[in-house]
């Protein structure tokens, strides 16, 4: 992880910890369009994020992630995707539309399957935050590159606003309690092509 993505306080001086709504961009920046978690990362730092939400350059998916959703209510994930459309296509998934082979979906040796999958063990049951997937359809993962391809780089900017506006549907809903689907209708159709 990036060592400026928490510093330990929020905006308004609260520590990450209490954030409720957090955004894990995962990637690895060395290996070409894999790289598009870290650039939306970068992305989203270049603006105030809504209050209340803490993004972290998760970096390569493991299930010690789940340390970062431990006590959230809503998170927003990005990363890349594999065989889903055309390269730079945005998608907008939930965690059980996701297949069983990781590959299929992270070019990481343990996809975002693994990682949530584990989180009713590692968080509790009843602590599993809302989670909502916006992916990006890779063009080339090439070891020791930090280029995205032009296709996947022109989805950065757009996959960033797709972000905040969830983030903002979720705190919105968090702050008048009304719960519910801050999914945006993600959790009627399992893949939305965006």
């Amino acid at each position: 992880m990036d060592s400026d993505e928490y510093d330990g306080l929020l905006d308004s001086g609260a520590p990450w910890e209490q954030s409720p709504i957090r955004i894990l961009c995962f990637g690895s920046r060395f290996q070409g369009d894999d790289g598009f978690g870290g650039a939306v990362y970068d992305e989203l730092r270049s603006q105030p994020l809504p209050q209340g939400v803490t993004v972290f350059d998760a970096g390569i998916c493991s299930v010690g992630s789940a340390l970062l959703l431990e006590g959230c209510r809503h998170a927003v994930v990005v990363d890349s995707v594999r065989g889903m459309g055309t390269p730079g296509q945005l998608f907008r998934l939930v965690p059980e539309a996701l297949p069983a082979h990781a590959s299929a979906y992270s070019s990481h040796a343990l996809g975002l399957n693994h990682l949530f999958e584990t989180l009713p063990i590692s968080l509790g049951k009843d602590a599993v935050p809302t989670i909502e997937i916006i992916g990006a359809e890779v063009g080339r993962i090439q070891p020791f590159s930090q280029t995205l391809s032009p296709e996947v780089a022109g989805a950065v900017k757009p996959a960033a606003a797709l972000v905040r506006r969830a983030c903002s549907l979720a705190s919105s809903k968090i702050v008048t309690g009304h719960g519910g689907d801050t999914t945006h209708g993600a959790t009627t159709t399992a893949v939305t092509r965006l």
